[in-house]
């Protein structure tokens, strides 16, 4: 018994064993699956890279200018650089700008010039390929375009130059080529570009919205962070690279067209008022000239001639300062009646002295446009615009309060020097009336004059400020695309796969093994009182056939070569008499019974049957021979009807065995077995055989294997992998710790074998 108590079956396994190892274990008994997954992630990667749309990145650089020097044709004279002055560049300004490229509006404007509501796409054996407008072999000429306000598809497939179209939830029908049809989205002009091409070409319109929202979240304007810099990227991630150049491309231009227009309407402002005021300023100087014609007519030349030579010698520097004021007062004056027109966009560059009052009216014009563009597209009702017009107005004021405060410092310093001037005039006060008027005449001519030539000069530089119109950006790139694709990338969607076909086995076996809490293996009987004196792995086959080479009966053998190490050295005499029991029903003890009997008979062995589970017979399951009902068994022996001799039955199967079943099933079997008679049968038989195998009812469901366990001299405990909870090995340890069993070994049913061949030999040595 101590020899029993010291038996190992785990002798190849060492103690403790690590969960991790097991882990790697059980990986490599299901390697041939695992590399069969292996080859279905990277084949499923593989399928993915062929079919899936590929998304490529485009983009474009540009650069904001600074608005300090002028372009075209005039940039390379350095005496008109200061001509087109324009706004300091500040990260404020960038920001805005790049606001403005990427608002709605402009992508409104470049959606309906692109017509980028239409989207070709050409019909694949598979997958659909998107093209653009040009690429495509089919001109759609949509003519009277109707703002639908749903998405619409239709498809025209070309075969032989016969066109086809089909709508939604409609068939093919056929058309010719150029004739004007009517469909939702307005009446199209379908013409076959290439008459040699066969194929379908899928259409699907876009309400506006819509295509607006789509370019919006494929497109990517500056940079993230704070700006440091003029410079603005513009990308954009689609499938279709020559689609995106275009609208890139397409939005840079529109950009500068529209900042081109902001800035033209203010200098056509200027050039109009300025215009005006010549034109006053030329009639007036005129009438002059008539005036002065006609005293000169009816005043000798030489006397005229010496009253112009005494104004101009007493003309003095003041006089010469008051005409310069006189004309600031003059265009200030001008200044302050147009200002006082509401939301009108001012002149600038008017020759004002006051730097703060140019700067304000450079703010002011850049909110009258964005005011103006904001009535566009929002109304004048909305609060934003009501807002702003406010603001406007409060600058508006502003300029003219200040534009009154210069007007009446320019005053004060002409009566200053119109002071002085009297004093000089006095000399002059001898000359008769007419002479007096004529001075006086001269000098508002010499005032006109001056304004005359100053207009004049402005109307030449806003002229020139037009030609030198200076360019809002630079392109650094135009649009152009990477001829790689970003999405899908193979070598990250490999490596996915690759890491699904590795992990996923990996946490599909561990997240098994760590919920499973069955008794599925020989480690988890291994605190168990008894040994395992075998393993008995999952197999399909029923009974064993002689010479039959597989793991199934190599299991078999190794648990008949460790019963004589449970019997011990001790002789028995007579046969040896072995009980095969389990804990409940449907663990196999009547399977094992039935091949531990097939295995002893293919080794020489003579071997007699018993199926002494009277309430439950099951030995016919798996026997060639089968009883009927005149076939005479256990019970009927065991109740007196029949004798010894007429129990025996031979199997006609291969095994050569003799079996006694079970027999009727009687009401009272636990009262049978106590009769007597089992003792006198097995004493009977044990003479005539070498090996008495008895398939007992379930031990904890009855008492029928209690009464017979003291007959054997060997019982054999069957646990089934898989049924039992692990909590169920504290029970097996009171049943075998309470001595009712003898020599007891244990069999792992129905194990699931993760080894070619199991190196296992036991927990316990004899």
């Amino acid at each position: 018994m101590s020899r029993m108590a010291t038996f190992n079956y785990q002798s190849g396994i060492r103690d403790g064993e690590s969960f991790s190892k097991n882990l790697v274990k059980e990986l490599l008994s299901y390697s041939k699956y695992l590399l069969f997954w292996l080859f279905l992630c990277m084949l499923s990667g593989y399928m993915y890279l062929r079919y899936a749309s590929r998304t490529y990145l485009t983009g474009a650089k540009i650069i904001l200018q600074d608005e300090k020097k002028p372009s075209g044709e005039m940039s390379g004279l350095p005496e008109f650089s200061d001509l087109a002055k324009r706004s300091v560049s500040s990260a404020g300004f960038v920001k805005d700008q790049i606001e403005v490229i990427k608002s709605r509006s402009f992508l409104r404007n470049l959606v309906l010039e692109k017509s980028l509501q239409y989207k070709y796409y050409l019909q694949g054996r598979i997958l659909e390929k998107e093209i653009t407008e040009f690429e495509s072999p089919i001109q759609l000429i949509v003519k009277d375009k109707i703002m639908f306000h749903r998405p619409y598809q239709f498809s025209i497939k070309v075969n032989n130059s016969s066109v086809y179209i089909k709508e939604p939830k409609s068939e093919w029908r056929e058309h010719k080529s150029g004739i004007l049809l009517k469909l939702p989205i307005g009446h199209v002009n379908i013409v076959i570009r290439k008459n040699d091409w066969n194929g379908t070409i899928i259409i699907r319109y876009l309400p506006l919205q819509h295509a607006v929202n789509e370019i919006q979240e494929q497109m990517t304007i500056g940079k993230k962070g704070e700006i440091k810099s003029f410079l603005v990227p513009i990308s954009m991630r689609t499938n279709n690279k020559r689609k995106a150049e275009i609208i890139i491309n397409g939005l840079i231009q529109q950009y500068n067209r529209s900042r081109t227009q902001d800035k033209l309407s203010i200098y056509k402002e200027t050039g109009d008022f300025i215009s005006t005021r010549f034109e006053i300023i030329e009639k007036y100087l005129k009438s002059i000239d008539n005036k002065k014609y006609r005293l000169k007519s009816k005043r000798g030349s030489e006397e005229l001639k010496t009253m112009v030579d005494i104004s101009l010698k007493n003309l003095s520097l003041g006089q010469k300062k008051v005409l310069d004021l006189k004309t600031s007062l003059y265009m200030i004056e001008s200044f302050i009646g147009y200002i006082s027109n509401n939301n009108v966009i001012l002149p600038v560059n008017l020759g004002l002295n006051e730097r703060s009052i140019s700067l304000q009216v450079e703010e002011y014009n850049k909110r009258i446009i964005d005011l103006i563009d904001l009535s566009r597209y929002v109304g004048k009702e909305h609060p934003e615009y009501i807002v702003s017009e406010k603001t406007v107005s409060e600058m508006r004021n502003s300029i003219k309060r200040a534009l009154e405060n210069l007007k009446i410092n320019l005053l004060h310093q002409i009566n200053s020097f119109d002071y002085q001037n009297d004093l000089d005039d006095s000399y002059l006060k001898s000359y008769p009336e007419r002479e007096d008027n004529f001075q006086k005449m001269f000098r508002d001519e010499k005032v006109i004059e001056a304004i005359y030539f100053f207009l004049l000069k402005k109307i030449e530089q806003n002229k020139l400020i037009i030609n030198a119109e200076p360019v809002n950006l630079k392109i650094v790139d135009t649009a152009y695309s990477f001829s790689s694709p970003i999405s899908p990338r193979p070598i990250r969607v490999f490596l996915i796969c690759l890491g699904i076909g590795i992990v996923a086995p990996i946490l599909m076996i561990y997240i098994k093994n760590a919920f499973d809490n069955k008794i599925n293996s020989p480690e988890d009987l291994q605190d168990l009182p008894v040994p395992l004196i075998g393993t008995l792995p999952r197999s399909a086959v029923v009974g064993l056939e002689r010479h039959l080479d597989s793991g199934f009966t190599e299991s078999l053998r190794m648990v008949r070569t460790n019963i004589p190490y449970m019997l011990g050295r001790t002789e028995v005499a007579g046969a040896k008499k072995i009980l095969v029991t389990s804990s409940i029903p449907s663990e196999g003890k009547s399977f094992v019974s039935v091949n531990l009997a097939t295995i002893h008979s293919l080794a020489g062995y003579r071997v007699l049957l018993i199926g002494a589970d009277l309430r439950a017979p099951n030995l016919s399951r798996y026997l060639t021979s089968q009883p009927d009902d005149r076939t005479n068994g256990l019970s009927d022996y065991l109740a007196g009807n029949v004798p010894y001799e007429a129990l025996l039955q031979k199997d006609t199967g291969p095994r050569e065995i003799d079996v006694i079943f079970s027999g009727t099933v009687p009401p009272n079997p636990a009262e049978l077995l106590l009769n007597g008679r089992i003792e006198r049968l097995l004493e009977h038989y044990s003479g005539k055989y070498d090996y008495i195998i008895l398939d007992s009812a379930p031990y904890s469901k009855v008492t029928d294997t209690q009464i017979i366990v003291p007959l054997v001299d060997l019982t054999l405990y069957v646990v089934r992998a898989g049924v039992h909870d692990k909590n169920y090995i504290r029970q097996l340890k009171i049943y075998f710790n309470s001595r009712k069993f003898g020599r007891t070994g244990l069999i792992l049913n129905d194990f699931e074998e993760k080894r070619t061949f199991s190196k296992i030999v036991g927990n316990k040595i004899l």
